[in-house]
């Protein structure tokens, strides 16, 4: 069956009608993928700043625990310092100590000493005494005892 040459002028404005509605369809499909693409590559932009900005966030943080760590490190070197310090003053305390009771001995040696000294001079003040009073032709006493050291 063959489709008589009027009836197929008849349908052509059917047919491109038919065909203007695919090609609308085709357009509106395109824009709608078009459009979803637009959206994906602002989604992926988005995506890469906040990469960008969760990057910059974890830089942050590693110089926190880097000047963190660089501080303990100088607290613990500080606290070493202390502890070697500590050792060296109790040493010097307690040669302080030792030292201490070593010139308290020789302060009282040099107190006897001294006092000795003195006896010694009175002694031989009295001494001298007595002898100048026996050539002087005074009377020399008898009942006094002087000792001599």
């Amino acid at each position: 069956m063959e489709i008589a040459a009027s009836d197929k002028i008849s349908m052509l404005p059917h047919r491109v009608s038919l065909h203007t509605e695919h090609l609308t369809s085709l357009t509106d499909y395109i824009s709608l993928h078009t459009k979803h693409l637009t959206t994906l590559t602002d989604h992926i932009c988005m995506n890469t700043k906040h990469i960008t900005s969760m990057n910059d966030h974890i830089s942050l943080h590693t110089n926190h625990l880097t000047s963190l760590t660089d501080h303990i490190s100088l607290h613990t070197n500080h606290l070493t310092s202390l502890t070697d310090h500590i050792p060296l003053r109790t040493n010097h305390l307690t040669s302080l100590t030792d030292h201490i009771p070593l010139r308290t001995n020789h302060l009282t040696s040099l107190t006897d000493h001294i006092s000795m000294n003195t006896k010694h001079i009175t002694s031989l003040t009295d001494y001298i005494s007595l002898h100048t009073d026996y050539f002087s032709g005074s009377p020399v006493p008898t009942t006094e005892k002087r000792t001599v050291i």
